[in-house]
Parts: structure tokens; C-alpha cells; sequence
């Protein structure tokens, strides 16, 4: 049985408000559930939406803090396919950071293994969101890189950590060995 389009943003609707009305671990409950709704709507309708939860969940939300919401929910679940550690990455972070995260994407056009990356350095390092901006903005705005470059140093990055895997099949771990091996070749490993 089809579910209907207004029972299906109902759902959301609900799952959004508890996540709202719950702990601050549910946000991302709220950010998923938005991510589902906001922009499925006619022109207006999120303020209409924006009011709704507040008057749900006792507390004032402007329609920038619900497409926030939206934002981050749609980044992490466009992400999912990208990274197996993307929940510790998330719990590590804030669903601003993947918000603005994003933005940054559909403003540059980056990869969504770029995405990643830059979210695990976010988590890994402590970076606060407008750090996180920064950085990226001046990456994308102002590298001289090309940008083969900047995809293969993504690539040489993810082949290090593949053939760290203990369960990786041999063929693979071969032509992971191989890539890294020419790459360095080009671009030899920079001195830490």
C-alpha cells in the first residue's frame, strides 16, 4: 500500500518534533526527518513548517534554523555511501559542521570523498565549523592546484588507509600498493 505524500511528511513531522523535544543526540533525528520535508514544500510553506514546530516544541525556530537542519540531514545521508565511520565522524562533530559542509559543497563542487575527509579532519582535530569554512573556501578559491590533483591526493589518501585493512583481498591490496607507489613516484610523501 502507497503511503500518501501528506502521511509521509506527517511521519517526519512527528520524528522531527520528539527529536527537537528530546536530548541534544536527537537533533539529528530532527536534522533527518527535516532533510526528508523542507524544500518538498510550496514557496513559503517552511515558515509555515517553522512556526509549526515551534509551537510543537515550546521553542521560537526561524525557517534559516529548520533548512539548517535540513542541510546537515542531507548531508549525512547523502554521505552515508562515502564512509563507514561517518556516525562516529557525526558524533565527533555538530550537524553544523555538516551543514556548512553542504553549502561548501554545492558552492565548489567538490568530491563527496572530499567531504568526508574533511569532516574526519574536523572530528579528528577538534576544527570549529568556521575553521572548517575557512580552510575550504580557501582551498577551493584560491589553489593553483589542478584540480586531477587535488582528486588523486584524495585517492592517495584513501589507498593508505585501504591497505591498513588486515581483511583486504590481495588483488586489491596489490593495485592499491601499485597506485600508491606510482603516485609517490609524482609526488613524493611530504615530511611530517
Amino acid at each position: 500500500m502507497a503511503v500518501s505524500r501528506q502521511n509521509y511528511q506527517e511521519r517526519h513531522r512527528r520524528r522531527m518534533i520528539q527529536g527537537l523535544r528530546d536530548s541534544d543526540s536527537s537533533v539529528w533525528v530532527a536534522c533527518l526527518s527535516a532533510s526528508r520535508i523542507v524544500g518538498n514544500y510550496d514557496e513559503g510553506a517552511t515558515k509555515d513548517f517553522a512556526e509549526a514546530m515551534a509551537a510543537a516544541i515550546g521553542k521560537k525556530l526561524s525557517v534559516s534554523q529548520i533548512e539548517n537542519y535540513a542541510k546537515a540531514g542531507v548531508a549525512y545521508r547523502f554521505l552515508r555511501k562515502f564512509a563507514k565511520d561517518l556516525p562516529a565522524i557525526r558524533r565527533a562533530t555538530s550537524m553544523t559542521h555538516f551543514g556548512v559542509m553542504w553549502e561548501l559543497f554545492r558552492k565548489y563542487e567538490f568530491s563527496p570523498l572530499d567531504m568526508v575527509e574533511d569532516l574526519r579532519t574536523a572530528a579528528e582535530n577538534d576544527v570549529s565549523v568556521a575553521s572548517m569554512k575557512i580552510e575550504i573556501t580557501n582551498r577551493e578559491e584560491h589553489s593553483e592546484t589542478p584540480d586531477w590533483e587535488l582528486r588523486g591526493k584524495t585517492i592517495y589518501k584513501k589507498m593508505k588507509r585501504l591497505i591498513e585493512d588486515p581483511e583486504l583481498l590481495p588483488p586489491i591490496a596489490k593495485v592499491a600498493d601499485d597506485w600508491i607507489i606510482m603516485w609517490e613516484r609524482y609526488f613524493p610523501p611530504e615530511e611530517e
